[in-house]
């Protein structure tokens, strides 16, 4: 994690000299105390270490690389401070007190379950010379990856054990057990993998029979920011376009950019919110991306994470959809009272020919197959078919162009999904007039 540190393990049979050196000492570094490899993370990233061992009379030289990823930590999603306990033991130095007693309302989350508890000194202690100590969390609401702190210290007594299990119902820790001090506080961090919604986690001493007392403070649960970078390419084909969604990350406009939401409104297809460079989208919030740069070969732009306070809040109505991953579009009712559309470009046989917009993925406007993180749009086939709408094209945003209230003769007239119309008795609608967008009234 960024700022914190971890002994890395070193197996040799040479009694050489180690060194170890970083491609880049901007993300991790590793230093020497007392024969313990210390690494300490500074920056998100991955760093791939070199490690020479030199020869010996028995051992020729050696070297491994290897690499270290440094994660972020980001909001906090679980905490429980225990500070509305205030009775001796823990946090006053004195680790073979702790008898206050124990109540769930002062704990600053319901639902903690803690066996033979007693309240100490702005933090708790479990067990008794009895009962093996257990604390199990209240659920926690959240799934994906996540970051487990917490101090904990054993009772002073030359009697009570040092080992403390750390377990979860469902996803995986990468640590299952700490050895704790009997004369002091110690900080631990644990990565949870693939968390699953209203897990709880329980600390629990490592034997089960008597004279197994822990402290326990300063519990927290933060989300895992991903070490790989959030990322969006634009094309000269798409003239400057593309889109983005994230449902968890509230992502920051990078310089060069500019982000719209969109709806439809009025059969017309609009720019809705702006969000300019160094502004924050909202998480769950599919946009419009464009490029304010000339470019002939692909750009590709890399997002800062913001946080839900610095987002900023949508005004108007967005009807872009997204998803995380790549899966088949799924919306509540049936599927076949709407259009299905993605940002693409007009075919080089229709009225929007090489325009950027959003078009019908299928050939009869069906559910398609969305790409992770990119957006959708989906219209009513009610309000789509009144239109003749089969595609809206994001260069001609402000709509219609002219209005025609006479029946229109010797001249090219397609529908909006680029069917070519007779020219005569054509009934109410949009139409493609020689290029032009016109409405028959």
């Amino acid at each position: 994690m960024v700022g914190k540190t971890k002994e890395l393990t070193v197996n040799s049979e040479s009694d050489g000299e180690i060194t170890i050196t970083p491609s880049n000492s901007s993300i991790a570094s590793i230093t020497i105390d007392n024969g313990k490899y210390i690494v300490t993370g500074l920056s998100a990233g991955i760093e791939t270490f070199t490690a020479t061992q030199a020869a010996t009379e028995d051992y020729l030289e050696s070297t491994i690389t290897f690499d270290i990823a440094v994660k972020e930590i980001g909001d906090v999603i679980f905490y429980e401070s225990f500070d509305k306990f205030d009775t001796t033991g823990g946090n006053d130095g004195d680790f073979a007190a702790g008898s206050g007693a124990f109540s769930v309302d002062k704990c600053d989350n319901a639902g903690w379950n803690v066996t033979a508890a007693n309240g100490a000194n702005h933090c708790i202690k479990t067990g008794s010379n009895k009962t093996a100590g257990k604390a199990i969390t209240p659920a926690i609401n959240y799934e994906g990856d996540a970051i487990l702190t917490f101090k904990a210290a054993a009772w002073n007594n030359k009697d009570d054990e040092t080992t403390l299990k750390i377990s979860i119902s469902g996803g995986s820790l990468d640590i299952n057990s700490v050895t704790m001090s009997k004369t002091k506080w110690t900080e631990y961090t644990i990565t949870i993998t693939n968390m699953p919604s209203n897990a709880k986690i329980t600390f629990e001493g490592d034997e089960t029979g008597n004279k197994h007392r822990f402290f326990l403070d300063e519990v927290r649960i933060s989300k895992l920011q991903s070490t790989t970078p959030i990322t969006a390419t634009f094309n000269p084909k798409y003239k400057g376009k593309t889109s983005i969604y994230y449902s968890d990350k509230n992502l920051k406009v990078p310089e060069d950019v500019t982000a719209y939401t969109y709806a439809i409104v009025d059969g017309k297809g609009q720019y809705q919110d702006r969000f300019a460079a160094g502004e924050v989208i909202p998480a769950g919030t599919g946009v419009v991306l464009e490029y304010g740069k000339d470019f002939t070969e692909n750009v590709t732009v890399t997002f800062e994470e913001g946080t839900a306070d610095e987002a900023k809040a949508l005004t108007k109505e967005n009807q872009l959809q997204g998803y995380d991953e790549k899966k088949m579009i799924t919306i509540n009712g049936n599927t076949e009272d709407y259009y299905f559309y993605r940002l693409s470009i007009g075919k080089s046989d229709s009225p929007n020919a090489g325009k950027v917009g959003f078009y019908w993925a299928n050939s009869t406007g069906a559910p398609f197959e969305a790409s992770a993180h990119k957006i959708f749009l989906v219209v009513s086939k009610a309000e789509a078919d009144n239109w003749q709408a089969a595609s809206f094209s994001l260069e001609d945003i402000t709509g219609i162009n002219s209005t025609v209230t006479e029946e229109t003769n010797s001249q090219d007239i397609y529908s909006l999904s680029g069917i070519r119309m007779n020219n005569k008795n054509l009934p109410k609608g949009i139409y493609i007039v020689n290029g032009k967008k016109v409405i028959i009234k």
